[in-house]
């Protein structure tokens, strides 16, 4: 019992590395409870055998609930709101609680077999054990499954960049015809806004990432559509390979943050290195910009273009 004592007063939020992504952790938190379900299931059935064998089934109990606290310490890491950290520290800790109980009452039944009593606080102690662990499953799946929804638009706007860019310089990508060098330019800006809004995305609510990710992907389909659409309504090759070479750049570039947003919602270890991934890769987007940004400035509508 003096383990599980431990297990459930560790279960504040730190920042120990545990090695999971969002979906692993998500499937080993719930591996993990129905581990502990059946390990608490053998400590009832070890109360009709011997001390020794009621002491292993607990420590078996000990070894699965200290496994969910550090699970749940990593998955309280990668939620970003107060309250969904608690649900996770709080829900960890009742399965503790209730599953040092179990242990206590299993030992007083041992020693009453024939106690009515002790087998009743028994079975009570094994269906509170079962409903704890069955609302810790919920709430764990409920939690990670928003805490995916903001990873999922980041992959989401890799993917629908790279499909873009595979068409970018063919017949087959139509862009925007009806556009000038300014337009080519003002979505270059627009993504330079929803780039900053995506690195302070990157310690807030999957919300706000989901938004930061999806405004990020619109100005890069913005900037490509127009540079392509402005690229064909003029006739310098040199101009058009200089503008179109640097929109894919920026798109490139786009993606780079977007994957270093991705790692940094995964890295639960908050490594200082992973943390600064995405305000570099954000530098290298703007960097990128201000060459497209001089190169429209050379098309016709573009001589304004850095008075924008």
């Amino acid at each position: 019992p003096a383990s599980l004592f431990a297990a459930a007063g560790q279960l504040e939020p730190n920042a120990k590395a545990i090695g999971q992504t969002v979906e692993g952790l998500q499937g080993a938190l719930v591996q993990a409870a129905k581990g502990n379900a059946s390990s608490s299931a053998g400590v009832v059935a070890a109360t009709k055998g011997t001390s020794e064998q009621l002491g292993t089934a607990s420590k078996q109990l000990a070894a699965g609930l200290t496994r969910l606290s550090n699970l749940s310490k990593a998955a309280a890491c990668l939620v970003s709101d107060s309250l969904s950290q608690q649900n996770i520290l709080l829900g960890a800790r009742a399965v503790c609680l209730t599953c040092q109980n179990i242990v206590v009452c299993a030992r007083t039944a041992q020693k009453s077999p024939g106690g009515q009593t002790a087998q009743t606080a028994l079975q009570g102690s094994s269906a509170s054990v079962a409903d704890t662990l069955k609302s810790f499953i919920q709430n764990a799946q409920a939690t990670n499954s928003q805490a995916s929804r903001g990873l999922a638009e980041l992959e989401d706007a890799v993917a629908e960049i790279c499909k873009m860019l595979s068409t970018f310089e063919t017949p087959a990508f139509k862009g925007n015809m009806s556009v000038t060098g300014n337009n080519a330019i003002a979505s270059a800006r627009a993504l330079a806004e929803s780039s900053a809004q995506l690195v302070s995305a990157c310690d807030s609510n999957p919300e706000e990432i989901s938004t930061a990710a999806k405004s990020t992907l619109g100005s890069a389909m913005s900037l490509l559509g127009n540079v392509q659409g402005a690229c064909r309504l003029m006739d310098d090759k040199v101009i058009k390979h200089n503008l179109t070479a640097a929109a894919r750049a920026v798109a490139n570039s786009t993606n780079k943050l977007l994957n270093a947003a991705e790692q940094q919602r995964h890295d639960v270890s908050k490594d200082p290195k992973a943390q600064s991934k995405p305000s570099a890769a954000a530098s290298d987007v703007v960097e990128k910009i201000s060459v497209v940004v001089n190169a429209a400035s050379d098309m016709p509508g573009g001589w304004n273009a850095k008075k924008m």
